[in-house]
């Protein structure tokens, strides 16, 4: 049902991804371009950058800053302003009538405000893409569920219907009238329709997740509506421990490690409500386990941790899914917890789980997160010859990463990967 939704929305997410990552290193290029045209008018602004602005992640330890002042006479004052922010005075004697000074601060303001733009655009791209997922999803729910939760009460003026030329158009028009309804609520009133309609659970994971949710939403608003200043609805709504120190008048920023992580936790978590939507309404729908896989392995392989480890505790706690799909999610939840340095609320279980009567990749999966590396090197050969596990699996499989640095690791690929002979 939500398949193609699903894979269209993450692999939005991993394209943006992509161009932050892109993108950040050729502008902080640029960047320090600039500084080496003006050499040490560039080094002095690049460190009163770093005390004004933190996010622009400036190495000014390097920066011979006193040795600089001393040459051509200056002397620089940083002063804490009432809102927060650091002001900067530079003032020259004698010596400082070459120092291109403002000439050098015209150039790299302008680097740092391309920056300051793309990095905002990045953020509000990717909470206007959750927003546009969710809309989709329970369009999809009305659409096939129209008699449920006020849709069929939504009605049309006379004047309207006129300009329809199908009942088809007519049931597209009220069902997306019922959704903009809906998304206008903002955040919480989502989950509350999510809650009371369909009557999904989400507090699983959501709970745990909502305050810095409602935070990501409501920095959003403050920079589409109030120039990324914070104002008095930011600070009504955010939770206290997410606005400390923040005032009126601030601005928040917007930096790369921000916008990934906010990326990170709107994509487990829509992903999580669409997953959840689906299984009230599909329960035997086995799609819902592969795209889980396919979705959760990328994020594996990225090591995105967090976000993976929601989606294969979904699948393993997914009971109409199959057998042997339910056990792959348990142990890929398994090493996420394993990665995140969670192993501890794991070891018992992994330790006294049963593999011996099914497929033989999951004793290897076992071996591998109990670090047990002879059992795996015992055991890979016959696995491998058996086709329980691909040969790709063992090279590629974060699952496998630990015993792919061990010695053991490349005695079994000689038994295992034929040599190729020189010509």
């Amino acid at each position: 049902m939500y398949k193609n939704l699903i894979r269209k929305f993450s692999d939005n997410f991993d394209a943006l991804r992509s161009l932050v990552d892109l993108i950040n290193p050729n502008l902080l290029k640029d960047m320090f371009g600039t500084v080496k045209n003006y050499k040490e008018e560039g080094m002095v602004l690049l460190h009163v950058i770093s005390k004004m602005d933190p996010q622009f992640q400036i190495p000014a330890d390097k920066i011979p800053i006193d040795e600089i002042l001393k040459k051509h006479d200056l002397k620089l004052k940083l002063k804490k302003e009432k809102d927060g922010k650091v002001g900067m005075t530079i003032v020259g004697g004698k010596n400082a009538k070459d120092f291109r000074f403002d000439e050098a601060l015209a150039a790299i303001s302008k680097s740092m405000a391309q920056q300051s733009l793309l990095f905002h655009g990045f953020f509000i791209t990717s909470v206007s893409l959750s927003e546009s997922f969710l809309s989709q999803v329970i369009f999809q729910y009305f659409s096939k569920y129209q008699h449920v939760d006020g849709c069929d009460e939504k009605t049309i003026k006379f004047k309207e219907l006129r300009t329809f030329d199908s009942l088809e158009e007519v049931k597209n028009y009220l069902v997306e009238s019922k959704v903009l309804e809906i998304m206008r609520g903002g955040f919480e009133e989502w989950v509350n329709f999510l809650k009371t309609f369909p009557k999904i659970s989400l507090s699983g994971y959501l709970d745990a997740d909502k305050d810095r949710l409602v935070e990501v939403f409501q920095r959003r608003n403050v920079w589409v509506h109030n120039d990324g200043l914070v104002n008095g609805i930011y600070l009504s709504k955010v939770s206290p421990e997410l606005k400390k120190n923040l005032k009126k008048g601030k601005e928040l920023s917007i930096t790369p490690v921000y916008i990934r992580n906010s990326m990170n936790l709107l994509e487990r978590n829509f992903l999580l409500m669409t997953l959840e939507l689906w299984k009230k309404l599909e329960p035997e729908n086995e799609e819902r386990a592969e795209i889980i896989e396919n979705v959760g392995f990328r994020h594996l392989n990225e090591e995105r941790w967090q976000v993976a480890k929601g989606l294969y505790y979904f699948g393993m706690m997914d009971k109409e899914m199959p057998e042997g799909r339910q056990m792959v999610a348990k142990i890929n939840y398994w090493q996420c917890c394993k990665w995140l340095g969670e192993f501890k609320s794991v070891e018992d279980e992994i330790k006294n789980a049963d593999f011996s009567a099914i497929d033989g990749v999951y004793s290897l999966g076992r071996f591998a997160l109990l670090d047990d590396f002879s059992s795996l090197t015992r055991d890979l050969p016959d696995a491998i010859k058996a086709k329980d596990l691909k040969l790709k699996d063992l090279e590629t499989w974060p699952l496998f990463k630990e015993y792919r640095k061990s010695p053991e690791y490349e005695k079994v690929l000689k038994k295992i990967k034929p040599i190729k002979k020189k010509k």
